[in-house]
């Protein structure tokens, strides 16, 4: 029996080549454990919190269909939250999202593959469940649509990618003003070659947003 914690961008291609690969001969059981049933395409998140851009459907993939081919005797797709991990027995406990019981999965390997999250409840990774990253999509997109100004705190690379979607949609029309923090005297981490920074920076002024350099929130 193999687990796999986690069924985002890493849990879900691994749990797709197991099955194809794995031979028959060995017997293979795959539970897929997660509190998601739907996989958040991650590098479409960031257009997707602008109002208009696209429907849910184009980030949210249900895992539904996309396992319906595999024999439902070698695969299970448990949807819940891990409650606890017994490396020692070879054991992982998960409340399920439906009706909070514990199931007890017994396992010969455990993959983790649960990914990150942000501090905040910041929808660019999933969240609790499915549900709760789609409501906090659709209430950054209700407060980008109020807004009269937009403050984006970070100039990391999603934080630049936030201010260049909101300056195309937004800052190149005037219609709202979109202003970018660095902690830095450019945008993306010294890591990054300083020609590509200042590359990054001359874009962004082409769609309007306002480059706030070396501060901090």
């Amino acid at each position: 029996t193999v687990v796999i914690l986690g069924a985002g961008m890493a849990g879900v291609p691994l749990a797709h080549h197991l099955l194809k690969h794995t031979p028959a001969s060995v017997g293979l059981r795959l539970v897929l454990a997660s509190p998601n049933d739907e996989m958040l395409w991650l590098y479409a998140t960031v257009r997707a919190i602008l109002p208009d851009a696209f429907g849910d459907d184009k980030i949210f993939l249900p895992l539904g269909p996309a396992f319906a081919k595999y024999d439902a005797s070698k695969l299970e797709h448990l949807v819940g939250i891990v409650q606890s991990l017994d490396p020692e027995a070879n054991r992982v406990i998960v409340s399920t999202n439906a009706d909070q019981q514990q199931r007890t999965l017994d396992y010969d390997t455990l993959i983790i593959a649960t990914g990150s999250s942000f501090r905040e409840a910041m929808p660019f990774k999933n969240l609790t469940d499915t549900a709760a990253t789609k409501n906090e999509v659709h209430n950054l997109r209700n407060k980008i649509v109020a807004a009269q100004s937009i403050v984006v705190a970070s100039a990391a690379q999603t934080g630049v990618e936030v201010a260049g979607e909101l300056g195309q949609k937004y800052g190149l029309t005037r219609a709202k003003e979109i202003t970018l923090i660095a902690d830095d005297a450019l945008p993306l981490g010294p890591e990054t070659r300083d020609d590509i920074r200042r590359t990054v920076s001359s874009e962004l002024a082409k769609l309007k947003v306002k480059v706030v350099a070396n501060t901090r929130v």
